[in-house]
């Protein structure tokens, strides 16, 4: 989608302020007739459109939708804190008509991404989507239906940059990697085999931090042999988890994704007790977090979804309604190593923005 000119490239082109562009292209006095005549000359040559959402959002209702993820089984981990953030910034839009269409997916034929996406293109009342950015090959054919159509979309989580999305909000994964792998090298041998919980395969996600821990073992000289396991829709990979940990003397795990710091924990917990064995969970919700006040694992990494999905929906709703456009294609969100002893500070909810 081309980049189109807002009343603010006006006025910097024109020499003047967003109130006298407004006077002038609405008009109402304010301005003199020259300097009108200047700012509807910028305007034409540079085809200016009125954004006419914003102009009539005072009388007509605006559609934003979520295609996320519904909170069955274990998504409920990670997807949680994604609606919690979507729903949250729609309900600061007090002053605007603006409503939330909820369109939870499924791992199913029925209730699939590819099919709630087609759904929502489908619809004329739909002015924008926030959605996430991993998608199977069909689900991409369906964002790239979003892009025919020019309905603004926002991705959180994955990046699909062929996807005409206004930006994608994400952690920085390599460096997420990176600094799991510091904390591991303070508290294991150098010569100490690990263990990572390593996802999918083919998520950028999942395997970017598992790039970004290597490469820092890699740079500072670490020996330290890295056992992957990675997961799959047919098999259970706790049982390969469970081999290692007894075959290779693990003294160090991680995990990528929230999913499989459940997993670990649990394992810890079942299979490892009597083990000497440091762990760093991904992501905080209630399972982890209790998992770091017991002692089972020693960190855990948070990277802030919640705030990735409501600045994702406060830069949709900005564009929609104000007209502007975010300022980089990707936008990165801090991540955080979490300790039992500031943990207290990530359980008041208000932290969660304060980032």
């Amino acid at each position: 989608m081309d980049k189109r000119i807002t009343i603010k490239d006006i006025a910097q082109l024109a020499g003047v302020s967003l109130g006298s562009v407004h006077c002038a292209l609405s008009g109402k006095p304010g301005v003199s007739e020259a300097t009108r005549q200047r700012i509807v000359q910028v305007a034409a040559e540079h085809g200016y459109r009125p954004n006419a959402i914003a102009a009539s959002l005072k009388r007509k209702k605006l559609n934003i939708a979520a295609a996320i993820p519904a909170l069955t089984g274990e998504n409920r981990f990670f997807y949680r804190a994604i609606w919690e953030g979507v729903t949250d910034y729609i309900n600061t839009l007090g002053d605007y008509n603006v409503e939330l269409v909820s369109s939870p997916y499924y791992d199913d034929e029925q209730n699939s991404q590819v099919i709630e996406m087609q759904n929502l293109i489908e619809r004329d009342d739909i002015h924008g989507i926030v959605s996430v950015g991993y998608t199977p090959t069909k689900g991409l054919i369906s964002l790239q239906a979003v892009k025919e159509k020019q309905i603004p979309l926002v991705l959180v989580g994955n990046d699909v940059p062929d996807s005409g999305r206004l930006c994608c909000v994400l952690p920085n994964y390599t460096m997420v990697g990176r600094m799991m792998a510091e904390q591991m090298m303070r508290q294991v041998g150098p010569t100490d085999s690990l263990l990572i919980c390593a996802g999918y395969a083919q998520i950028p996600s999942n395997y970017l931090v598992v790039e970004g821990f290597e490469s820092y073992l890699s740079e500072n000289g670490a020996i330290n042999p890295v056992y992957k396991v990675h997961s799959s829709s047919s098999e259970d990979p706790s049982e390969s988890v469970c081999r290692l940990i007894e075959e290779k003397t693990i003294r160090g795990c991680c995990a990528v994704t929230a999913r499989s710091s459940a997993m670990l924990g649990r394992l810890m917990e079942k299979c490892c007790s009597d083990k000497s064995i440091f762990s760093i969970g991904m992501d905080l919700f209630d399972e982890t977090m209790d998992f770091l006040r017991r002692g089972v694992f020693g960190n855990v990494v948070q990277n802030h979804p919640y705030k990735s999905a409501y600045l994702a929906t406060k830069i949709l709703a900005e564009h929609l309604i104000k007209d502007i456009r975010p300022v980089m294609p990707t936008i990165h969100i801090g991540s955080e190593m979490v300790f039992k002893s500031n943990l207290p500070m990530y359980e008041n909810g208000y932290y969660r923005l304060l980032m």
